[in-house]
């Protein structure tokens, strides 16, 4: 899994808000989690998020090294 894990297994993770502005767009990824064979809805968004940022690592690193403290 690609979860943080604390030393004692227990979740550690950040959370925030997500508002779908269609009950279209939910419920396709209900049916993606589930073709994915996804844990849940929101285990999906997490690996496409995760892929995203991956994939974009560069601009990050970019922006880190003009802008950390």
């Amino acid at each position: 899994s690609t979860q943080p894990k604390e030393k004692n297994g227990d979740l550690k993770g950040k959370r925030f808000n997500l508002l779908f502005y269609s009950t279209d767009t939910l419920e396709n990824l209900k049916v993606l989690a589930k073709l994915e064979n996804a844990e849940s809805v929101n285990a999906l968004i997490n690996k496409i998020l995760t892929e995203y940022a991956e994939k974009h690592a560069d601009k990050i690193n970019k922006y880190n090294s003009l802008f950390s403290k």
